[in-house]
């Protein structure tokens, strides 16, 4: 019997280019996730990282955009830390400009939409303190509990209700 051949390994120049479009992606990927973490350390937003991408891009590339001016030292500090992040950053992966401010509006995009989620009215709660006892008994406020129906029963409405000490 003649020998077949495992053609179950690919090989040739489509390998390659597959292998080289899966590490782009993974380097992108990396970049992104970076990105996001000194986004979310600073607390800036995509409007800032295209600022700073503008003083930091090379003259060529430079756009109209430049950083405002900041009066107080702490601010100019914070905004020159910022810079040499990202600048490092985008040095370390070798990324282009476009691909820096599309990727932070992608960040900044996911996290506005992630915040529209947060609960709008929280259930408020109360805390009472019974003086005798010293028990502290924290109620939703549309949710009766036991102990402070029993309190109401042995000591009264009125003097429970004055035990109340916030309402968040």
């Amino acid at each position: 019997m003649p020998e077949q051949k495992n053609n179950n390994t690919p090989t040739g120049p489509d390998t390659n280019t597959e292998l080289s479009k899966h590490r782009k992606r993974e380097k992108i990927l990396e970049f992104e996730a970076q990105l996001s973490v000194i986004m979310a350390r600073y607390k800036i937003t995509y409007q800032t990282v295209m600022d700073l991408t503008a003083v930091i891009a090379p003259t060529s590339l430079r756009m109209a955009t430049t950083l405002p001016d900041t009066s107080s030292t702490q601010e100019k500090y914070r905004s020159k830390t910022i810079t040499s992040d990202l600048f490092s950053l985008i040095e370390k992966y070798d990324t282009p400009y476009k691909t820096v401010i599309k990727l932070a509006k992608k960040i900044d995009k996911s996290n506005t939409i992630s915040s529209k989620f947060v609960a709008v009215n929280p259930e408020k709660t109360r805390r009472y303190l019974n003086p005798y006892t010293g028990a502290i008994i924290v109620t939703k406020k549309q949710t009766p509990h036991k102990i402070l129906c029993a309190w109401k029963l042995t000591y009264g409405k009125l003097t429970v209700d004055s035990w109340l000490v916030d309402e968040r």
